[in-house]
C-alpha cells in the first residue's frame, strides 16, 4: 500500500489478504462485524436482517466489483436516508481521478484472489487519506435483496454497497448515516473544501 494512505483502525489491507489467502480463510472484520452492533446504536432497522456474502445472496449471477466500468447513476439508494450519501458518492464517480483514488478498481471477485476483503480511501482532517477495510457480509432481507445501496441496473455489481459500508464504518455504523448533506460526502471523498457563493438578483 502506498505510504500516502493510512491504515484506518490499523488494518492493513496487504497484511489481512495476504493472510487469509495462506490460510484459505474469508476475511471477517472483527472491527465492523456483521452483526447488529455494525446497522445501529440507537434504531434498529424495520426489518429483519442477514448478513450474507454476495455469493451467498445473489442465486443468478457471480458477483463483480464493477461491471465493465463505474456507471455514477446506477448507485441507488436502500431503506436508509443517506441520499446524500449516494448523491455524493455519484458526483465523485463522475470523475475520474477522485473514482481511482477512492473506489480501487484493482479489486474483484476472481476465485484465485478473491479473500473476502476489499479498500476505499477517505480523506478526514485529522489523519488525512486512510485506507478502509471492510469484509463482504452485507445485510440482506429475507428475500436476499440489499437493504441499503445497489446497483439498479446490474444487481451483482458491489462496489457501492461495499463503498457504502466502508462509509458506515467510518460513521461508526449504518444508522449514523441517516440524515446528512451532499457536501460532507464530498468532502470526505476528495479532500477538498468547500464555500458557498451567494448570487445577488
Amino acid at each position: 500500500m502506498s505510504s500516502q494512505y493510512k491504515s484506518y483502525l490499523d488494518q492493513s489491507y496487504d497484511k489481512i489478504k495476504s493472510d487469509c489467502l495462506r490460510s484459505k480463510k474469508l476475511f471477517v472484520d472483527e472491527k465492523f462485524p456483521p452483526n447488529s452492533s455494525s446497522l445501529y446504536r440507537f434504531q434498529r432497522p424495520i426489518v429483519d436482517l442477514a448478513w450474507k456474502r454476495p455469493h451467498e445472496f445473489l442465486l443468478k449471477k457471480n458477483p463483480e466489483f464493477i461491471v465493465d466500468r463505474i456507471v455514477p447513476e446506477d448507485i441507488d439508494q436502500g431503506q436508509l436516508g443517506n441520499c446524500w450519501f449516494i448523491s455524493g458518492a455519484s458526483d465523485v464517480a463522475n470523475v475520474k481521478e477522485f473514482a481511482d483514488r477512492v473506489i480501487p478498481s484493482d479489486q474483484n471477485f476472481d476465485e484465485e484472489n478473491y479473500a473476502g476483503i476489499f479498500k476505499f480511501r477517505f480523506w478526514r482532517n485529522t489523519d488525512g487519506w486512510v485506507e478502509v477495510v471492510v469484509d463482504d457480509f452485507l445485510p440482506v432481507d429475507g428475500n436476499n435483496k440489499l437493504f441499503y445501496s445497489f446497483n439498479k441496473k446490474d444487481t451483482n455489481e458491489m462496489f457501492g454497497p461495499l463503498l457504502e459500508k466502508a462509509y458506515a464504518k467510518l460513521n461508526l455504523c449504518y444508522e449514523f448515516l441517516n440524515g446528512g448533506d451532499p457536501i460532507d460526502a464530498m468532502i470526505d471523498m476528495t479532500g477538498g473544501i468547500y464555500i458557498y457563493i451567494y448570487v445577488l438578483k
